[in-house]
């Protein structure tokens, strides 16, 4: 059902945060320099110096990605729960204009940008849930820095403004939750309100693993919820498909 489908892409549009995916480094490596021994006579005896070792500091590479790259390591059908399958309509864009409705969480594009991004869209059936995977590739620290400004930048808007595509406007609210940790950490929240009187329940789940992380989007309408344990198996299956 299209029109249930746009409810996902409002709320998504309103929630399309920043973060999710890029390449981890590669081992660091070490550089040693030694000083040879030195011998010194003094009075018929001879002592000698205890060789001198210095450690360099290690040194680590960070692949950069293409979006070619990430669009293999997005979700496939045989990674998902069973019921759920690849939304045949893949017309919700990676590049959707994040969030006008909350300035700090906005800002986080700008702050923290991404070098390459790819999303997949999938479903669990005609009426939901409707689920989405956005992967955006980072270099050096900044996938570490965006996950920790993320927080504090939800937590300044509890109240969010979504815009539906004829224009209309609705308040959601949203909120840090409990989830189980996915990835080397991970952040999620709720969002919900209601949207053309259609009761909306969200949830989104931000993991990274190194320097990539992983966003998953789940939006159940008409009453229903989001099953969280779904959720958990999807987050999970995406960030186990990251290098």
């Amino acid at each position: 059902m299209r029109t249930s489908r746009e409810l996902l892409l409002v709320t998504i549009g309103s929630l399309g945060l920043v973060l999710a995916a890029c390449g981890g480094g590669s081992s660091p490596t070490t550089a040693k320099t030694t000083v040879p021994g030195a011998t010194t006579t003094v009075a018929g005896a001879t002592t000698t110096t205890a060789a001198a070792t210095t450690t360099a500091a290690p040194t680590t590479t960070v692949k950069t990605y293409t979006a070619n790259e990430l669009k293999g390591l997005l979700l496939t059908l045989q990674d998902l729960p069973v019921g759920w399958s690849i939304d045949p309509d893949q017309s919700n864009p990676d590049d959707a204009t994040p969030f006008a409705g909350c300035p700090s969480l906005s800002a986080l594009d700008k702050l923290y940008p991404s070098t390459a991004k790819a999303n997949i869209d999938i479903t669990k059936g005609t009426n939901g849930p409707f689920a989405g995977e956005k992967l955006e590739a980072y270099t050096g620290d900044i996938a570490t820095k965006g996950m920790a400004a993320l927080g504090p930048a939800a937590a300044a808007c509890p109240v969010i403004k979504a815009t539906n595509p004829d224009g209309t406007v609705y308040d959601l609210t949203m909120g840090e939750m409990s989830f189980p940790k996915v990835g080397d950490e991970s952040k999620a929240f709720r969002l919900g309100g209601t949207i053309n009187d259609t009761p909306v329940d969200g949830q989104f789940i931000y993991a990274r693993k190194g320097a990539m992380v992983a966003a998953i989007s789940a939006v159940a309408v008409n009453g229903d919820k989001v099953d969280l344990t779904e959720l958990q198996k999807i987050a999970e299956a995406a960030v186990n498909k990251l290098p």
